[in-house]
């Protein structure tokens, strides 16, 4: 709960909206109409006050006698004659207009019921009417008979609602999302003084000019804070924080003194503004004794909050005391957060506006749409031609909270970009962007292309050392950094030889408009405001001074056409850099064709509509979270950028389309559902857990059934296998109906996904799969490399789960797509994208090709393949050793076969290569008949491509990390005490070794080590200290065994750090394979010798 709303309780119109954080609407702005003027007006009075302390039966008694009040307030029109009427009547009072579409509340065939968001619309705004009394609210619903009502409003896009006072349009907003709160705020900002409460100008001092803002802060008390609200009429930000500044200044009255600028209310406001050197909206200056003390920018009521108690703590002044009876108000107002509606959804489109056919604007186009692209650069004029209003981006986490139309982010991505060749960034200049996820972050990405440059990406949690190597392999001549503190991190290398004379200019992203935050750097540094207003004024001659965001450089900016016309598909993009063999970092080269190619090949296996939404959560130097966000904005969808620290709230608060993760996230949700099912009561535990055992069953029952389990792929499932799943199947029917109805619709609702999940970035756990696909949530698990922009392979929502085998295909992937139809298949990572081939080989002989069903080596060459790796010729040569295009991925598999090619084989040879399966369950591959008759059923996994291993070293961790051993092992072999070391953990979360004494150096506690070796069954024990059983080693060795560890790992990012080691009985030898002749240990043959011990190990893995 917002802390805002512990100071609420006078202020009902503001506390009956949600809770939760609001963004900036960029696109709340005076937009103007043929009926009101665009100009605006200042208004700053209070809706009607209560007293929350009400009790829950008198809060029933007021609603039931308001309601009948509401039919008074809220007016329906039908006609311009209508309209005309009312705005005559209302004279100089608010007027609140909603304009809707009546199409929206027509039954849904499909479903049988009217879309909530009809009913959830007309609920907000009669709500609003009721706790608003001092405001006019009239309702329009639009149809074919009154298109021309609408189109005399000036609305482009249903639902909006309009703020009219005077007959003037205050402000604007679009869409469903956030309504409840839009509007009640709305009325607060621009409404008249309420009833019965006292008006907010007895607590805050409006200033015009200057000469008022002397008078003000030099009639401060010095034990009271000064706090001044410099704000703009037509910024969203501002109304959206008005509320907090009204109720703090009432809580505060005598220990704080509020004051008020509108920077646009007047020229001497503009200039007194300008001279205040305020750059961005809302921005509160803090006084005492005639000084500035302090500043606060930001939207974030708690942050506000913080921010002058945390100043008046600072200056020695008292706090207000507690509200009396404030405790008991936290409560209904936490009753009231839990009982509020959740955010409207409008019918499947989630929260974000949808245009309705009217006059004058453009209907959306089909979902089928590609875009027609050669470069990145000219996707965002596309989209802003194709969806304009349609909500693109939301942040609602950054400071401030941030969002962007497909217009605003095209525009933005064009200023940034005009405001960067300002500063002389030009076409083949390099660029290190250093930064986790964000809408600066796609616009900057964006923006550094469009000039043709390209950015060489990280994330802020790498060691200096790497970035600064990254910075000099990339031949960066910029710098692009998340945040302040990103930037002292790097200031100590910046310094130095040679990127103090290479790096030309520093962009800090976030939070760098505080003066006191500013980090001394051998180059120039400026904010991301600073370089968007530069390109703001090279575009418009001028600064224009309705702007939120406001920059004071004087500097002159030169205009530079975008994108550059040297830039083509074949131009490089970005440089991605992911491990290398030595440990270096290897910068992989993509262009602009191989990105498009994977934007445009997506809809093969992933069918995003316009106006969905989906929740981002990875970083975006991951080229699989890059290359999937471009994606889905081309196809009109809303991207909501999430964190680690809100992806809880955020699944329920802004419940997505689609999610896009690696397994990691996956785990994570499904170990939250278990413990949630675990604390139940015992009876209740007990049912749930038991159904749900039931569900997953059931669903391996009917892979086999029905012909999709991967294990029986290439071999027929034996007679009593086929016979007992098809009993479980019929016995288990009742039961997994019965968990339908009781538990997992009820765990799919509670995960707040509404489509499917899109897993990648390492493999996926079975027992994932199956819970997932128990519950009812469909997981598309995809493959590919970043060499391979990324993805090679995904399933697709063709195939649904098991359950409705029977249910009809996704037509509207299978219609264009026929070759994907049944590519879910659990177990594989799906079918190959189109245009993309791949080949399986021996991995001793490149060029020896093993045909389908066979495990081997897995080689790509298509549209999406890697330039190479930058200034790194022999690794490239290394890469591409197969010869004719073909990169080698270093991952095992093999391809289900279809059912003639199975028959090829049994008559051409009799058998398949003597590399043969049988871990995987893929069998010997003799052509043994399918238990099931129907080849189409075998058909509907044919041509899936199933993983079973790496054949090189890398360990791919469940988040999608990827892990190159050898310096680690080389770091723990330092100590003396260490003789041998491998490192397993692929798939996992954390990162385990196994481990070989210096039986020489450790000479005392190795013989130790060996008798008991010859007494214990055991060939190796726990690390486990507290462990004092009998035991190979002792506890000494096991002490140092993991200081060792511990120092190899102290200078490591978090996932390069091993949690769990084993010490094993048996040194490596030459003998049995597990080391070469030149004495390197030989991963495969130790993974294949002590399986078991690496099983123990990986159980322990957190």
């Amino acid at each position: 709960m917002s802390s805002a709303l512990q100071f609420a309780s006078q202020a009902r119109c503001f506390a009956s909206t949600s809770t939760r954080s609001t963004s900036v609407r960029s696109n709340a702005r005076c937009l103007g109409s043929k009926r009101f003027p665009g100009s605006l007006q200042r208004h700053s009075h209070i809706c009607h006050v209560v007293d929350r302390r009400e009790t829950a039966e008198e809060a029933k008694a007021r609603r039931v006698r308001e309601s009948d009040q509401i039919s008074e307030r809220v007016v329906a029109i039908t006609d311009i004659a209508e309209l005309d009427a009312q705005i005559e009547k209302a004279g100089d009072k608010l007027m609140v207009i909603e304009v809707y579409s009546d199409a929206h509340c027509q039954i849904d065939e499909e479903h049988e019921i009217a879309p909530a968001s009809c009913q959830g619309i007309k609920t907000s705004f009669q709500r609003t009417a009721r706790d608003c009394p001092d405001a006019l609210f009239l309702e329009v619903a639009v149809d074919d008979s009154n298109s021309e009502l609408a189109a005399s409003l000036g609305i482009e896009v249903l639902p909006t609602v309009q703020f009219v006072k005077s007959g003037k349009l205050l402000w604007e907003h679009r869409g469903v999302s956030n309504l409840d709160q839009d509007l009640a705020e709305g009325v607060l900002f621009y409404g008249d003084a309420g009833a019965g409460g006292s008006h907010p100008s007895d607590f805050i001092t409006e200033i015009t000019n200057k000469a008022d803002l002397e008078k003000w802060y030099s009639s401060l008390d010095d034990k009271v804070l000064g706090v001044l609200d410099v704000s703009m009429s037509n910024a969203a930000a501002c109304v959206h924080i008005y509320p907090t500044v009204v109720v703090l200044a009432r809580q505060f009255n005598g220990f704080a003194s509020f004051a008020r600028l509108i920077g646009d209310s007047s020229d001497d406001a503009k200039a007194l503004m300008k001279e205040l050197n305020v750059k961005t909206v809302p921005t509160f200056r803090f006084y005492r004794s005639g000084k500035v003390v302090g500043e606060h920018i930001g939207t974030s009521r708690s942050d506000l909050i913080s921010a002058i108690l945390g100043k008046q703590a600072e200056l020695g002044l008292s706090p207000p005391p507690p509200v009396e009876g404030r405790k008991a108000r936290m409560q209904h107002a936490a009753e009231d957060a839990k009982n509020a509606p959740k955010q409207l959804n409008f019918i499947d489109a989630s929260s974000q506006q949808v245009s309705t056919e009217l006059p004058n604007t453009k209907s959306s186009p089909s979902p089928t749409t590609t875009t027609t692209a050669t470069t990145l650069p000219a996707l965002w004029p596309e989209l802003a031609e194709r969806y304009g209003n349609a909500l693109a981006l939301l942040d609602p986490h950054a400071s401030p909270p941030t969002q962007y139309t497909f217009d605003e982010l095209s525009s933005a991505i064009s200023a940034l970009a005009r405001g960067l060749s300002s500063l002389g960034l030009t076409s083949g200049d390099h660029c290190s962007l250093f930064s986790e996820n964000s809408s600066r972050w796609l616009i900057t990405d964006q923006a550094i292309q469009s000039c043709g440059a390209v950015d060489a990406v990280r994330g802020v949690s790498s060691t200096v050392e790497e970035l600064s190597y990254i910075m000099q392999n990339s031949e960066s001549s910029a710098l692009f950094v998340q945040d302040v503190e990103t930037l002292k991190k790097m200031a100590p290398v910046l310094s130095t030889s040679p990127l103090s004379s290479t790096i030309r200019f520093i962009v800090v992203l976030w939070d760098g408009e505080d003066e006191d935050n500013k980090v001394e750097a051998p180059m120039p540094v400026y904010t991301f405001n600073q370089v968007l207003e530069r390109g703001k004024q090279s575009s418009q001659g001028h600064s224009n001074s309705h702007q939120t965001e406001i920059c004071t450089s004087s500097s002159t900016a030169t205009s530079s056409p975008l994108p550059p016309s040297s830039l083509t598909g074949d131009s490089l993009a970005t440089l991605v850099y992911t491990s290398g063999t030595t440990g270096s970092p290897k910068g992989v080269q993509l262009t602009h064709s191989n990105i498009l190619y994977q934007v445009k090949q997506f809809p093969a296996f992933l069918n995003v509509q316009p106006g969905s939404r989906t929740l981002s959560i990875l970083p975006p130097w991951h080229i699989y979270e890059r290359t999937v966000s471009y994606h889905i904005l081309s196809r009109g969808s809303c991207q909501v950028y999430s964190t680690i620290r809100h992806f809880r709230d955020d699944l329920s608060g802004y419940p997505p389309d689609h999610l896009v993760c690696v397994p990691l996230v996956l785990d994570t949700l499904r170990s939250r559902v278990m413990a949630t099912l675990k604390k139940s009561s015992f009876i209740r535990k007990s049912l749930a857990l038991s159904l749900l055992s039931a569900a997953v069953a059931y669903t391996r029952a009917q892979r086999i059934v029905h012909g999709v389990a991967v294990e029986y792929a290439m071999r027929a499932p034996p007679a009593m296998v086929f016979i007992k799943a098809w009993i479980l199947s019929i016995i288990l029917k009742p039961l997994n109906w019965l968990a339908q109805k009781l538990v997992t619709s009820k765990i799919k609702t509670a995960l707040g996904v509404k489509k499917c999940v899109v897993s990648g970035g390492g493999s996926l756990a079975p027992h994932l799969d199956d819970f997932f696909e128990a519950v009812g949530l469909p997981v598309l698990n995809g493959y590919g490399l970043t060499e391979t922009s990324p993805v090679l392979a995904c399933r697709a929502m063709s195939l649904q789960n098991v359950q409705n085998l029977n249910s009809p295909t996704d037509t509207a992937t299978t219609e264009n797509n026929p070759n994907l139809n049944g590519s879910n298949v659990r177990g594989s990572v799906g079918r190959v994208i189109p245009e993309t081939e791949i080949k399986i080989v021996n991995p001793e002989n490149l060029q020896e090709s093993y045909p389908d069903g066979t495990q081997g080596l897995i080689l790509v060459r298509g549209p999406g393949v890697m330039k190479g790796y930058f200034n790194n010729e022999s690794a490239t040569a290394a890469a591409f050793s197969a010869g004719d295009g073909w990169f080698d991925t270093g991952d095992l598999g093999w391809i289900v076969p279809s059912s003639e090619s199975d028959s090829d084989s049994d008559l051409s040879s009799g058998k398949r290569s003597t590399n043969k399966l049988n871990s995987n369950g893929a069998g010997d591959g003799q052509g043994s008949k399918n238990f099931l008759s129907s080849t189409k059923n075998k058909n509907r996994m044919a041509g899936c491509l199933v993983l079973t291993g790496r054949a090189k070293d890398t360990i791919v961790l469940s988040s999608g990390e990827n892990v190159e051993p050898q310096p680690i092992e080389d770091a723990i072999c330092a100590s003396p005490y260490i003789k041998f070391a491998a490192l397993i953990g692929q798939g996992h979360r954390t990162l385990g070794v196994l481990l070989v004494p210096d039986a020489d150096t450790l000479a005392e506690p190795a013989n130790s080590y060996t008798n008991a070796s010859s007494s214990s069954s055991s060939s190796s024990r726990s690390s486990t200290s507290s462990s004092q059983s009998a035991s190979l080693t002792s506890t000494e060795i096991d002490k140092l065994m993991k200081e060792a560890i511990t120092a190899a790992c102290s200078n490591r990012v978090r996932w390069e750090h091993v949690s769990a080691f084993k010490v094993l009985e048996k040194p490596f030898n030459v003998e049995d394979g597990t080391l070469t002749k030149t004495m390197k240990p030989r991963r495969a043959v130790i993974n294949e010798i002590y399986k078991n011990e690496i099983a123990a190990l990986e159980a322990k893995l957190r």
